[in-house]
């Protein structure tokens, strides 16, 4: 225990010294890089929630420009606008500060349970330093986002804590341990899905899969994943408990508003912009007005002013990506086959000649079934919408752990540096 709470204060140091020095160099004008990965409309409809809270006291209700109320999210995640407006008001911040502020404490807490956890996994030294450094790597990588996709990689950063507790102790004398940890994974990871798309579902089919296939009695598992399950909808309770008391006050003191239920991301939105990644006849290109102007060509009563996504939007976007699906199956094919080789081709930039390592030491296991379930489930966003680097964080976290994981059942294969 000393010597896990000694790496935990390293660790926090080092990072905290990169934090620091990354946002000094920010501030003297060295380099202008730390910023927001979508700095557009997500601070500017922030923005106008946090209005709408200090006058109303409600949560996601916007106060747009024209002075009029709306509950229209621009068809993004909620979760950024139901944590951050009580923020905002209690320590009189600004908006852009707040998020860069929740965001770089996701970032150092994700850095912290990596390290933590490969720590508990991995007995040799040099061993750990190598993983450090990847590590450091992917968490400083993180700060030059500071957006709602580092969730993803906050998430996935239990891994290794998972990977301890059920595979590598005995889960019968850790039952009160694993139950708390399985209780805080089902919360965060719900918490992830409403702050980004699905960004917890892939960590919540890791935890599921580690119990099928661990050593214990049928009830044990029964019982883990009931209460994985129920702690996985807490969040999402909480998100419609607060949807149904605004809107019930808007029934109250505003009888006239319509009220929008779009307060989840536009996925078709999102599938249909990404067709744009190689040269196409049909114009596409990656702007969320390509996508507006096709839908209006469809419905010229559409409106987008003031960051108003019209319900009926999604429906007909929808069709229109699905009627390119089945009149261009080549093109669609082509595209994602492009995306999925670019993003696989980050990954092997990022881990080079790690891969090489693995691939001496690999052998068969059944235990490989949840990392490579989630690596491939946190990788179809990238094929699907873009490959940024941002949209498959938790692919790339999963892959690190996996890494961990092999070496630390092999790591006898580097006796060479046992004395070190």
């Amino acid at each position: 225990m000393r010597r896990l709470i000694k790496t935990c204060f390293l660790s926090a140091a080092i990072f905290s010294f990169l934090i620091l020095l990354i946002f000094i160099l920010n501030h003297a004008g060295l380099f202008n890089h730390l910023k927001l990965f979508n700095h557009g409309y997500r601070i500017a409809v922030l923005d106008e929630i946090v209005k709408g809270y200090k006058e109303t006291g409600q949560i996601l209700l916007r106060k747009t420009v024209d002075g009029q109320y709306s509950t229209n999210l621009w068809g993004d995640d909620p979760g950024y606008y139901l944590l951050l407006p009580p923020l905002v008001t209690l320590f009189k911040i600004q908006v852009e500060s707040a998020v860069k502020l929740v965001s770089v404490i996701f970032v150092m807490l994700g850095y912290l349970l990596s390290s933590m956890g490969m720590h508990l996994l991995i007995k040799n030294k040099a061993l750990r330093m190598k993983y450090h450094f990847y590590m450091i790597i992917l968490g400083t990588f993180c700060l030059f986002i500071l957006d709602v996709y580092i969730i993803a990689y906050f998430i996935t950063s239990f891994i290794p804590f998972c990977i301890y507790f059920l595979k590598k102790k005995n889960i019968e004398n850790s039952k009160l341990s694993i139950g708390v940890l399985t209780c805080a994974v089902g919360v965060l990871a719900g918490f992830a899905n409403i702050v980004r798309i699905h960004s917890g579902t892939g960590m919540f089919l890791f935890v599921v899969l580690l119990f099928l296939l661990i050593r214990t009695a049928i009830i044990v598992k029964v019982l883990f994943i009931s209460i994985l399950s129920v702690s996985y909808m807490f969040p999402n309770l909480y998100l419609k408990y607060n949807i149904s008391a605004r809107d019930y006050w808007l029934k109250k003191h505003i009888p006239n508003i319509e009220v929008m239920s779009n307060d989840r991301h536009v996925v078709w939105h999102s599938l249909y912009c990404g067709l744009s990644f190689i040269p196409n006849k049909y114009g596409l290109i990656w702007l969320d007005s390509c996508s507006f102007n096709k839908a209006t060509q469809i419905d010229s009563s559409l409106k987008f002013a003031n960051y108003q996504i019209p319900e009926k939007y999604e429906t007909i976007i929808k069709k229109e990506y699905i009627n390119m699906v089945r009149s261009d199956p080549v093109f669609i094919l082509k595209t994602y086959i492009t995306k999925a080789c670019y993003a696989l081709l980050f990954l092997l930039l990022y881990f080079n000649l790690e891969i090489v390592v693995i691939l001496k030491i690999i052998k068969a296991d059944k235990m490989y079934i949840p990392f490579l379930t989630t690596f491939f489930f946190y990788l179809v966003p990238a094929i699907l919408v873009w490959p940024f680097p941002m949209y498959f964080l938790g692919a790339i976290n999963c892959c690190l752990f996996f890494f961990i994981f092999i070496s630390s059942n092999q790591e006898s294969f580097y006796w060479p540096l046992q004395n070190n």
